[in-house]
């Protein structure tokens, strides 16, 4: 499958782009729903969330947050939607993991829709079962990590944590983030 967001990310396709970092890129939908309708992807083509890196995965999501209060600003939303896609599923662009920012006001009506499903109270508690198991071993693995690191843990509570960056380098640094032009700034969470 050609992937029109690696596409954009290798500068292959051309998109009203209004942001990007080292990691993510924000553009206008070119379909949108409503006024303001930006679309926010990884720059590395991922199918499962489980594939994206806990820290990317948290910079993609302060780039959402940051455009809710730009578009806030911009088109007064009474609120949004947040679409998330990821994986090859019917219906979708493409299985490249999205998110569609979507503001929405009263004027405007926006339609997210699902057939209902009806599950037998059996299935529901059998697939509940299911869940606590793979929780259970999950929250188990976690805690195995936890301890097998905790003795790094431990020196960082003791005060042995790497050396703190001095106010002159911070300062530094902001004053290099400041003459960015503001597109290419990171949104601060």
């Amino acid at each position: 499958m050609e992937c029109i967001f690696c596409k954009i990310t290798q500068g292959e396709v051309q998109t009203s782009k209004i942001y990007e970092d080292q990691g993510v890129i924000a553009s206008l939908e070119i379909r949108p729903a409503s006024l303001g309708h930006v679309i926010i992807f990884s720059k590395k083509h991922y199918t499962t969330l489980e594939q994206i890196p806990p820290q990317e995965y948290l910079n993609i999501m302060s780039v959402v947050r940051f455009f809710s209060g730009m578009l806030q600003e911009a088109v007064s939303p009474k609120g949004f939607n947040i679409v998330m896609s990821i994986g090859e599923v019917k219906n979708q662009q493409t299985d490249h993991f999205t998110i569609h920012l979507i503001p929405v006001s009263d004027s405007e009506e926006l339609a997210i829709q699902w057939n209902p499903k009806q599950f037998a109270q059996e299935e529901l508690v059998t697939f509940y079962k299911q869940l606590q198991d793979i929780m259970n071993r999950k929250f188990g693995e976690a805690r195995e990590k936890i301890k097998d690191n905790m003795d790094d843990i431990v020196q960082v509570q003791k005060g042995d944590a790497p050396a703190q960056k001095s106010e002159q380098t911070k300062k530094e640094e902001q004053k290099q983030e400041e003459k960015k032009p503001e597109t290419f700034r990171r949104p601060v969470a």
